[in-house]
């Protein structure tokens, strides 16, 4: 599929193309997993890639956003003493997706900088003649790899023929810096290991790994076949081959299987912990967050779930962090939330505390820092209530039984009032005097026309309803006129006659 063909993409690629000086950029311009040249108006990003391969000094792969299967093959680089930077438009909306057919990137050479982007359904097969069953998402074996702003999930690292997968999402064969970023559900698979199992199921570094606001969550190192010399794996979340350094980091939820497995992270050199929560990792559904082969050089204000960590600084703390499940709260990349009510919250080191969280939250937000990768915020204010829109709608009034012509008798008036606010009172006067105060909607008036004098009298009917309209009805009773006494009759004189 092609993507936008913007001009101004258009342009740099031609620019990019046209020379071979250093500092070019390659801009991708359709998520088809083409092998070619980098033309314009079509450009993969392995084609992106191999061009910036070529040319020398430092060059900039620039991925709009979309999802980018990849169908031949992993991505590889090689740019020896040269920089490649990898950038995404946004870790939510920029995916390099293997499929499960391949590792997703290759690293051999130079500096690499990723940033802005998701790396799934990366494998690492256990017969690949290069890299066997390392690094299911990212293998590194060049000289600086730095990635910002960047998930790699759903990975796996299946077993060589005798060791067990390692580096589920990633395996550093050198140096890797890891910022605001995720590393969750991927897998070190140990279970074709006849020698040990999986180790790191998450990240394997076999050199520094230095992590600051990254939350690694979900991972899992499985164990090898039972007959197995070592059937246990290692480091669910993280396995440390070397000196690693981490800040603010949340290590919660990932699981490994067997002795010394070490749930959260396996520490198999020194490793310093700052402002960092490890907790809820479990090993064969029992709570151990780590494994100490080595050193723990600790800096303090950690908080573990467990005391295997061994955390005993200034501003330590066991229990439980109260971590919400890994999602969407801000930020390019899933988090786990802290409750307002957990410990960590205004318990780092303000010191040492670091600008922002994982999501590029300022901190401190409430009254101080905040241990791990999340930093909590005070809850939005409550919207305003909506205001209520005024009734200005009168009661309807209706009035039966009114007689046109004059009447000498009694009358049955009948009176019914609606509203959708409903009717508050009605009140009933003749000729100005009350007669009748009624909070019904429907009522019968009997007046007796005898009583009244002869000639027009005029009755008012006024309904006011919940909100306070009102309606007056009049009606005009004409009592008829009185008639005249009867003369009496008057006798003629007898006549006389004679």
């Amino acid at each position: 599929m092609k993507l936008a063909p913007l001009a101004a993409l258009l342009c740099a690629v031609f620019l990019a193309l046209a020379g071979t000086a250093s500092a070019n950029t390659f801009n991708v311009t359709t998520t088809d997993d083409d092998v070619g040249s980098c033309d314009p108006g079509d450009c993969s990003v392995r084609e992106a890639m191999a061009a910036a391969d070529a040319n020398p000094g430092e060059d900039t792969v620039n991925i709009p956003a979309g999802h980018y299967v990849l169908t031949n093959g992993e991505l590889f680089t090689n740019v020896s003493n040269d920089t490649m930077n990898i950038v995404g438009h946004s870790a939510r909306d920029t995916t390099l997706d293997a499929g499960g057919q391949s590792r997703v990137l290759d690293a051999f050479d130079g500096n690499v900088n990723v940033s802005h982007l998701t790396i799934t359904g990366g494998v690492a097969p256990g017969d690949d003649p290069r890299a066997s069953g390392q690094g299911g998402g990212i293998f590194f074996d060049g000289t600086q790899m730095n990635l910002d702003h960047v998930a790699v999930v759903g990975n796996t690292a299946l077993s060589q023929p005798d060791f067990g997968g390692q580096g589920g999402g990633i395996f550093a064969d050198e140096p890797v810096t890891i910022t605001n970023s995720l590393v969750s559900g991927n897998t070190a698979d140990g279970t074709g290991g006849t020698f040990s199992g999986g180790q790191g199921g998450g990240i394997f570094a076999n050199e520094p790994v230095d992590m600051t606001n990254v939350t690694v969550s979900g991972n899992v190192a499985k164990p090898a076949l039972p007959n197995a010399a070592f059937p246990h794996s290692q480091g669910g979340g993280i396995f440390v081959n070397e000196t690693s350094p981490f800040k603010h980091v949340t290590i919660a939820g990932n699981s490994a299987s067997g002795d010394d497995a070490g749930g959260g992270v396996f520490i198999n050199s020194p490793t310093t912990f700052r402002n960092s929560i490890v907790a809820g990792n479990i090993v064969d559904g029992a709570p151990q967050n780590c494994v100490q082969n080595d050193t723990v050089l600790e800096e303090g204000h950690n908080l573990e779930g467990t005391i295997d960590c061994g955390f005993s600084a200034a501003g330590d703390i066991t229990g439980d962090p109260l971590l919400g499940p890994l999602g969407n709260n801000g930020g390019e990349t899933d988090t786990q939330a802290l409750a307002p009510t957990s410990p960590a919250v205004d318990h780092a080191d303000a010191a040492t505390c670091a600008a922002t969280d994982q999501r590029d939250v300022t901190r401190p937000q409430l009254g101080g820092c905040d241990i791990g990768a999340f930093e909590l915020q005070a809850p939005p204010p409550a919207p305003p209530a909506p205001t209520a829109t005024k009734d200005t709608t009168k009661p309807t009034v209706t009035v039966a039984g009114v007689r046109s012509a004059c009447v000498s008798s009694s009358l049955a008036i009948r009176v019914h009032a609606s509203d959708a606010s409903g009717v508050r009172s009605t009140r009933v006067t003749l000729d100005g005097k009350r007669i009748k105060a009624k909070n019904k909607t429907s009522f019968t008036l009997k007046i007796n026309a005898r009583k009244l004098n002869p000639g027009r009298h005029v009755l008012r009917i006024v309904t006011t309803d919940g909100a306070g309209n009102a309606t007056t009805v009049r009606r005009t009773i004409t009592r008829c006129a009185k008639r005249a006494a009867a003369k009496p009759h008057r006798q003629a004189a007898p006549r006389f006659t004679g």
